[in-house]
């Protein structure tokens, strides 16, 4: 790797991140239950229920710990596939597997800081009284001090994030799969497969801003590196 200092890194926030969710799951008052996509008011009301308290704290800690994993080792594996190929192998010369790699890095470092951003107006919305996703709540029959905000901003934030995620996962695993399988193929070959790996991004991230046959240009395109 171009930087073992922040490989390291990446692992011990990885690492932590791991050991506080899974400290998060024996507290008291019960681990997060306001679902896996965190919406308000649940995650933004410290009093939405017993699992919205310190359990939901927790929560947004490890996974800012996790975001902040991803995007050293996001960094580290750019750096490492850029500045640190063999002599004479140019980027499309590289093998479908590397390639993987470098998109998936790339996706994580576009998407998952806009992921921390909604979970730190969670935080204030939290701790500091703002009203970024809160607006009319009542609780037990009393409204809440919060108006203005929209619940709506999160799931943007979120979504961001939850649709190239779909890639971020499976990416490396068809670039293992495409690697051993068209490794001998000519590069003219590798060259269309790797502009198919490239097109994950516009197509899982801004489907709405193109139109139906080029959505569908982008996913026939995207599926060559895994047919045959």
């Amino acid at each position: 790797m171009a930087s073992p200092f922040l490989n390291m890194l990446s692992y011990w926030f990885f690492f932590f991140a791991g050991v506080v969710m899974f400290f998060s799951l024996f507290l008291s008052t019960g681990p997060f239950s306001g679902g896996w996509t965190a919406y308000p008011p649940l995650s933004a009301l410290p009093q939405a229920s017993s699992g919205s308290g310190a359990g939901m704290t927790l929560w947004i800690v490890s996974l800012v710990l996790f975001v902040v994993s991803v995007l050293l080792g996001g960094i580290n594996y750019i750096a490492t596939i850029l500045n640190l190929r063999t002599k004479g192998m140019s980027l499309w010369r590289m093998p479908l597997t590397i390639w993987a790699f470098l998109i998936t890095a790339i996706l994580g470092l576009l998407s998952f800081p806009v992921l921390a951003s909604g979970f730190f107006l969670i935080m204030f919305d939290r701790s500091l009284g703002t009203s970024f996703y809160l607006s009319e709540i009542f609780i037990g029959g009393q409204a809440l001090d919060h108006v203005g905000g929209s619940p709506i901003l999160y799931q943007h934030l979120f979504w961001f994030l939850g649709h190239p995620e779909v890639y971020i996962i499976i990416l490396p695993a068809m670039g293992l799969v495409s690697g051993s399988t068209f490794g001998t193929l000519p590069q003219a070959d590798l060259w269309i497969q790797g502009h198919g790996v490239l097109s994950c991004w516009p197509l899982v991230s801004f489907p709405l801003s193109y139109g139906r046959t080029t959505c569908l240009c982008l996913g026939l395109t995207h599926s060559f590196p895994t047919s045959s």
